[in-house]
């Protein structure tokens, strides 16, 4: 089966931005090596508009040249999208204490039916674990 793995857009940013953590962690090259590793397994990465607007506003990249790196890296990436009910509904999860933009982005997994969140934030999402898995690129372990 294949591993559906929702991209939360720090991942991009990182890559784009070519951040460098805490304690000289190079975020964007554990970054890379995930979207590398993704490939290599076959896992499908989720995005969404939501994705592709944070990135825009952070970055230099519009959605068309985020969708052309992507697209580079051959890696298998499809965009799913919620509709006005769903935007609706994932102000549920903000009672739950997760931001408003996070909220849509856990409903955009769990509606994609991800496997996990892969995201340099789990703290944005840790209220959100008994529902999906949090992931930090470094964390999988791609077979």
């Amino acid at each position: 089966m294949q591993e559906r793995i929702y991209l939360d857009s720090n991942i991009l940013i990182s890559i784009f931005k070519d951040e460098i953590g805490f304690n000289f962690r190079f975020l964007a090259n554990e970054a890379q090596e995930f979207i590398i590793n993704a490939r290599k397994n076959n896992s499908m990465l989720i995005v969404s508009e939501l994705l592709f607007q944070e990135v825009e506003n952070k970055t230099v990249y519009t959605k068309e040249q985020t969708s052309e790196y992507l697209n580079s890296t051959k890696v298998v990436f499809e965009e799913i999208n919620l509709n006005k009910q769903e935007f609706i509904e994932a102000r549920e999860f903000e009672k739950q204490g997760i931001h408003y933009p996070d909220s849509v982005h856990l409903k955009t997994a769990l509606k994609a039916k991800c496997n996990c969140i892969a995201t340099f934030n789990k703290k944005d999402f840790e209220k959100a674990n008994h529902l999906i898995e949090i992931k930090e690129p470094n964390e999988f372990e791609f077979i």
